[in-house]
């Protein structure tokens, strides 16, 4: 927002939700944002992000989650002026839990590294950064 204040971004039940601080000290006041409610087809435990990360492409920001909490779809949120859309990209995940966004390959594009909750399992998607609208698994 311009404001060069660190924000954080956070995934739970509501969803996707930012907080931006304003003040400082002990006088430090905190506004909340949901910019998506995630995966809302389903009741508790099965809604909302289970964890998020920021990524950006060709000067454009995007976020990457997993949904619904532990869930099971790998979401790509592009921002479309104040509005947030919202891409799956994969819905087979076992459990997921984590996701972290990096160029694993060095190509250029970001991917994301996603791990479940149970076992040792993990995914890597290769351009979730949606040069073409698309991901490779």
């Amino acid at each position: 927002d311009g404001n060069k204040r660190d924000q954080l971004l956070v995934a739970s039940f509501e969803g996707i939700t930012l907080y931006r601080a304003s003040g400082s000290g002990a006088n430090v006041k905190w506004t909340s944002e949901i910019l998506s409610p995630g995966h809302n087809a389903d009741k508790a435990p099965r809604l909302g992000a289970s964890d998020v990360r920021i990524g950006s492409f060709n000067g454009k920001r995007f976020l990457a989650a997993v949904e619904p909490w532990h869930g099971n779809e790998i979401v790509v949120y592009t921002q479309n002026g104040s509005k947030w859309d919202r891409h799956v990209v994969f819905d087979g995940m076992t459990e997921g839990h984590e996701i972290a966004v990096a160029d694993l390959n060095g190509d250029g594009r970001l991917d994301a590294a996603v791990a479940s909750s149970g076992g040792n399992t993990f995914g890597v998607f290769l351009g979730v950064g949606l040069r073409d609208g698309g991901s490779e698994r």
